[in-house]
This record gives C-alpha cells, structure tokens and sequence, in this order.
C-alpha cells in the first residue's frame, strides 16, 4: 500500500450520481494523487460503463475503475476492499458526495495522529425527501455502545473510516445482510476498538436508500446483527429488545403515519 486513503465508489448505471461524487472528490484541497486514490467499482450494463477518461476529468486524486458483473452491492464493496491501495479505506458511493473541500484533509488528520487507529467517525449531513437538510450531531460513542446501537444512532459509512487490513481481517461486508452489512461490520469494529472521532460534516447522502425505503426490513437486520455480534442475555437483551421496539415504532410514526399524510 503507497497511499493513505482508498475513496471506493460503488456505481451501477449512475453516472449523473458518480458525476456528483467525483466533483465533490475534485474539490478537495490539501490532498494530492499521493495522499489518496479514487477507486470506482463499476457493475453497469455495456454500454453505461464509466471510462477511465470521464472518472478522472478534474480530479486531483489518482483515479482507478474495475469492472464486476453485479452481484449486490456489498459483493461490489468487498470488491473495493480487495483493490483498495490505500492503508485506510471509505465507502462513498455514487450519489453520495463529501461535504466540504476540507473533508478528505479532516481524514487524513485523523487517522494520522498518534497511535494505532483502528477506525475513526465524521458526522453526516442528510438531505430528506422534501429537500430539508439534517447535520449529525457529535457521537457519543460510549453512550450509544452501552446501548449496542438499537437508538438509531449509529457510523454511517459515508463517514467512516477504516484500516484496510483491519476491514479485510473481518471479511469485509456480509453477503448475508442484503441491506445491514456496513451496520454489521460497524458493530463488529466497535467491539475492537473506541473509533478516533472528527468533528466534521464528512459526507452527505440523500434520503431515499433501500435502507429507508425498507426500513422494516432494515429493522430487522439491524437487530439480527445486535444478536449475532454482542450476544446478549439477560438484561441487556431485555434492553435490546425494548429499544429495538421503540425505534421501530418511532420509524412507523414518522415513516408510515405522518408522511403519509402529507
């Protein structure tokens, strides 16, 4: 591994949402080709596949396209993982984009301090269905780890950053989650290390993702993998059941109830 940061980029027959992630990676200052690559797993149709030429135009970072027949998106994930040269990784898929032009120097920051780094968090902006615009506050790590994630607050991973080897010790993304696989591997990472945490807006996504237009299947994952990482008994699963239950309600109410009467 030569560089810092691998930047994977999932795209299956977006190009006009690749487009808004590769100028949101072409702003970025205080970064070069040294620093960091763009890695971008293509899974489109012949004909929509993004050329080496269309990825780089205006990027200042070293820019790589593989090619995979689609399988899902997380086998594309772990395709990333496997190709990615950068010791430390970040999944920001077409669509997504980072939120400043300081984003990846925020990074690289953080994963440059002293010390053995296992994974570090950034806040998220999110951009809703009616156009509102919503800013992660700071996580409180410990406080949502002692109740093993079940409030829906958890690392989403647009702003999640991870050591390479460490991701690919862990297998990278479960096939067997079809929505829930990077909530998984977040679970599995909080089990090993506190995550270094920035203080930065990192990325933005807009609403609208398979995991919130199945939020009740995305429920139901998120709990399956509770189960199967921290395995909890008595009161802790009393606790995991009790709060999986009010999230699950609160999404009903605001998914369910109140958008729909809108």
């Amino acid at each position: 591994m030569n560089r810092a940061l691998t930047v994977v980029s999932v795209v299956r027959n977006d190009m006009s949402g690749l487009t808004r992630t590769g100028a949101s990676i072409a702003e970025q200052e205080g970064v070069s080709a040294s620093d960091v690559e763009w890695l971008i797993v293509d899974g489109s149709d012949e004909g929509s596949r993004v050329s080496e030429e269309v990825s780089a135009a205006g990027s200042g970072v070293a820019t790589r396209v593989v090619y995979q027949e689609p399988r899902g998106i997380y086998a594309a994930m772990n395709q990333g993982l496997h190709e990615a040269a950068g010791e430390f990784v970040l999944f920001l898929n077409a669509g997504d984009a980072l939120a400043s032009s300081s984003a990846l120097a925020a990074i690289l920051a953080a994963v440059r301090q002293p010390g053995e780094v296992t994974w570090a968090v950034g806040r998220i902006r999110v951009v809703d269905r009616s156009g509102r615009v919503v800013e992660s506050a700071r996580w409180n790590f410990l406080e949502e780890r002692s109740h093993m994630f079940t409030r829906g607050v958890f690392p989403p991973h647009q702003a999640t950053v991870v050591r390479t080897e460490i991701l690919r010790g862990l297998g990278g993304f479960s096939t067997a989650y079809s929505i829930a696989a990077d909530y998984h591997a977040a679970l599995r990472l909080s089990v090993m290390a506190e995550p270094v945490m920035i203080d930065e807006v990192i990325a933005e996504f807009h609403e609208g993702g398979t995991s919130t237009v199945q939020w009740k299947r995305a429920s139901a994952e998120f709990h399956r993998a509770r189960m199967e990482v921290f395995h909890p008994s008595g009161r802790e699963r009393f606790g995991e059941f009790w709060h999986t239950g009010n999230q699950f309600m609160r999404q009903f109410i605001v998914r369910d109830v109140l958008r729909r009467d809108q």
